[in-house]
């Protein structure tokens, strides 16, 4: 099945570009600095200038092509594998929720469910819509004993194809574990090509 086709059948529209706010990559650029111990122009080198001119040079809630993002996530796990990676995205996503960019959705969950895993998880669908536009959308769903999923539907073909993005997603929520104090761990489970769906498994204790 050929991307175009894909897309159709999916109800996605060629002017539409699947994007993330501009704050959300600058988050990770200054994430990775952290995890990389300083050595994170190495990662930067290996994306086009254009690309990374781009993200500086946007303003803090412009929307960017999300394909610059899953760029710099190759880059990143290309240079520093898969354990800085992680490290990198889940940093990412826990500066934004003490930014504008989350706080007041954190804020919002933890007064009305308080602060625990089921009741971050079942409002990420929420959450995505502030992070990202026409890329996708999320659902929870609770599963026997103690797992739950995020049930990630309509998946843009630039994220489906790189599973280094969607590892890079898993890592990121993992962040709403850390922001509650629980242990846990959060997993790509499986992915669905042909109906562009993908399972993320979500375990706490």
């Amino acid at each position: 099945m050929t991307c175009e086709v894909r897309n159709r059948m999916w109800g996605y529209k060629k002017d539409l570009v699947p994007s993330i706010r501009a704050i959300q990559v600058v988050h990770s650029l200054r994430a990775l600095e952290l995890v990389s111990g300083g050595e994170h122009e190495r990662a930067l080198r290996r994306m086009r200038p254009e690309s990374l001119a781009r993200i500086r040079d946007a303003r803090r809630f412009d929307w960017l092509p999300v394909a610059l993002d899953v760029e710099l996530s190759h880059a990143v796990a290309d240079e520093f594998g898969p354990v800085v990676a992680a490290a990198r995205s889940r940093q990412s996503l826990g500066q934004s929720t003490g930014t504008p960019l989350l706080r007041p959705f954190i804020d919002g969950v933890v007064k009305l469910f308080g602060l625990e895993p089921s009741s971050m998880f079942r409002q990420v669908p929420l959450g995505w819509n502030a992070v990202y536009r026409d890329a996708g959308r999320m659902r929870y769903e609770v599963s026997s004993g103690a797992d739950r999923s995020l049930i990630y539907e309509d998946v843009p073909v630039v994220i489906l194809e790189s599973r280094v993005y969607l590892d890079a997603i898993a890592s990121a929520l993992h962040s709403l574990l850390d922001l509650c104090n629980a242990d846990g761990a959060i997993e790509v489970a499986t992915i669905d090509r042909e109906r562009a769906r993908v399972q993320l498994r979500v375990t706490w204790s």
